[in-house]
């Protein structure tokens, strides 16, 4: 006897919540319904046309807002190549520096690094140099786009952002 009564009165609670949420559905269609029922009132027809006006300047300019951001993600993308290439550049430079030195304790008994070594270690720091260069001649590039797009923006009268971030190394003191 205790099964059916739960039964029922589980389906009381079901069918009441169930109707709740359909009443506020309906509700919020009927308030939809009426913005757009009289949509061929004349009377609309600055409002409408001033709306379509809004929504079609606020497109085009999302539309640019999204050209500046993805230009200053290749920049910034660009830029961590850079930083990656002066690392491997400066890596490689530190490498050469410790084996140069451990060379010139060891140069009484004629050194360890042969001529073609060093032949080999320069050309692949000189390697390491280009690719650098090459990171930072693509940075200028997309920068000098970027330059382009911002005064085009600044011609329509908008504000530009500037991302300012401290490049500079400071070198230590050497005694």
């Amino acid at each position: 006897m205790k099964l059916p009564i739960a039964f029922l009165l589980g389906c009381f609670l079901l069918a009441g919540f169930s109707c709740r949420s359909s009443h506020n559905n309906s509700s919020s269609s009927i308030a939809a319904k009426d913005e757009y029922s009289d949509a061929f009132d004349s009377a609309h027809l600055d409002e409408s046309f001033l709306a379509l006006t809004e929504n079609t300047e606020l497109g085009h300019k999302l539309n640019t807002e999204s050209e500046w951001l993805a230009l200053r993600l290749k920049i910034s993308s660009a830029e961590i190549r850079v930083q990656k290439c002066k690392e491997a550049e400066l890596k490689l430079k530190l490498e050469m520096a410790k084996y140069d030195s451990l060379n010139d304790e060891i140069s009484s008994s004629g050194g360890f690094i042969t001529d073609r070594q060093r032949e080999i270690w320069n050309a692949r720091l000189d390697i390491a140099r280009k690719d650098t260069n090459i990171a930072n001649a693509k940075v200028s590039l997309l920068k000098r786009d970027l330059d382009d797009l911002n005064a085009k923006l600044k011609d329509k009268g908008w504000e530009i952002p500037s991302f300012t971030i401290q490049r500079e190394i400071t070198k230590p003191s050497v005694q």
